[in-house]
């Protein structure tokens, strides 16, 4: 993918399924030290409503996005 001109690689390592139903995607950012100083964990949360994005170092989540649901 690209964010802001700059190249990434997000390798997910783990796919779960959800209580919901949902899937979970996590796994670890390579090309983020260009953009954010360093490359962070992240989790992927989709289920019928809206995907949300968290951000993860150090076991404290950095930062949520969260996408509209289409």
């Amino acid at each position: 993918m690209s964010m802001a001109g700059r190249t990434m690689t997000w390798r997910v390592l783990t796919i779960d399924r959800e209580p919901d139903d949902g899937l979970s995607f996590s796994g670890m950012t390579e090309g983020g030290v260009s953009l954010w100083g360093e490359d962070f964990w992240f989790v992927i949360r989709a289920t019928s409503g809206a995907v949300v994005v968290s951000y993860w170092r150090d076991q404290t989540c950095w930062r949520t996005d969260v996408a509209d649901p289409v």
